[in-house]
């Protein structure tokens, strides 16, 4: 009996050996396949296209926000620039006045200001997620599309970018207005339900922006693959990415409230947004880089771009 003992304690021993030897081969292929792909330096380019496509996504955000405004009563706009000062409360876009003063001007130019930025962004946006679908070939070897249906592929992701992110954004601030309107109940004085809400909302949005960048971007058409198996492929990825986008969120507020005085922290402040557009990438092409892995099993290639490239001239 002790003998047999034994010999399943050796078994289990060896068993858990081979299991744990097979995970750090796993991981070393991982961290290799990161490496030979490129990974951080098709972040940093990117994060180039994200910095010139926020721009026109901004203004045209902002052009339609005085649009929607300028059609409330003059009630309804004072209350709700009076929630959003509460929302940003401690940073630059706290003061009501301020909030009125930007939201009068673009309701009375937002026609031609909407006009002007829907061609910008559907110009430089766009071109966001054709890089995009570029940097997801790499990562899960497909071929790329065709110019026609990889344009309407990336207008489309472009629509759904401009709908999601104002939500991402305010997901964790809507809890905290709705604090405000319950703030004489005893719902209204638990701060920790409310962060944790707005965490949570975080997350299931940023979840949502995710898995249709990794459904639907890269080019999985000619390998025959189902919109449901894309959803079933794609998913861990995306959690990972939808976890680590809100803590940054969450941070970059606390950073621009207690570390932008004076001139040395304005420039740390440009540094900061620099720094949150390639960590954004980063994350993106992570969560890309985990599905082609551990759920399409691309393998790492032998070596990096460069050298593929210059093999097969």
């Amino acid at each position: 009996m002790a003998t047999k003992r034994q010999n399943a304690a050796q078994r289990g021993a060896s068993q858990a050996a081979r299991t744990a030897t097979r995970s750090a081969g796993s991981g070393k292929d991982f961290v290799k396949k990161i490496q030979n792909d490129w990974m951080t330096h098709l972040a940093q380019a990117l994060a180039f296209s994200l910095v010139t496509a926020l721009i026109p996504i901004a203004v045209l955000l902002f052009g339609i926000l005085g649009l929607f405004i300028g059609s409330l009563s003059k009630s309804a706009s004072t209350k709700l620039l009076g929630n959003l000062a509460k929302a940003f409360q401690g940073g630059p876009l706290s003061s009501q006045d301020f909030l009125t003063s930007a939201a009068s001007k673009l309701s009375s130019s937002s026609g031609l200001l909407i006009f002007i930025a829907i061609i910008v962004a559907l110009i430089f946006g766009s071109r966001l997620f054709v890089l995009m679908e570029m940097c997801f070939d790499v990562i899960y070897r497909l071929q790329p599309r065709s110019f026609v249906p990889k344009n309407l592929i990336a207008i489309g992701m472009l629509v759904l970018f401009m709908i999601l992110t104002p939500f991402l954004i305010l997901a964790s601030t809507v809890p905290g207005l709705v604090l405000s309107v319950l703030q004489n109940t005893a719902i209204g004085g638990n701060t920790t339900v409310t962060n944790i809400v707005g965490f949570i909302s975080s997350v299931l949005v940023a979840f949502l922006l995710f898995e249709i960048f990794y459904v639907f971007i890269p080019n999985r058409t000619e390998n025959v693959q189902s919109i449901m198996h894309r959803f079933g492929t794609s998913w861990k990825g995306a959690v990972v990415a939808a976890i680590i986008l809100p803590l940054m969120l969450a941070f970059f507020p606390l950073y621009t409230q207690y570390f932008t005085k004076g001139y040395v922290g304005q420039v740390g402040l440009v540094l900061a947004v620099v720094a949150f557009f390639y960590l954004f990438a980063l994350i993106t092409l992570l969560g890309a880089e985990i599905n082609a892995f551990f759920e399409e099993g691309v393998r790492p290639a032998a070596s990096d771009l460069i050298s593929r490239a210059s093999r097969n001239s």
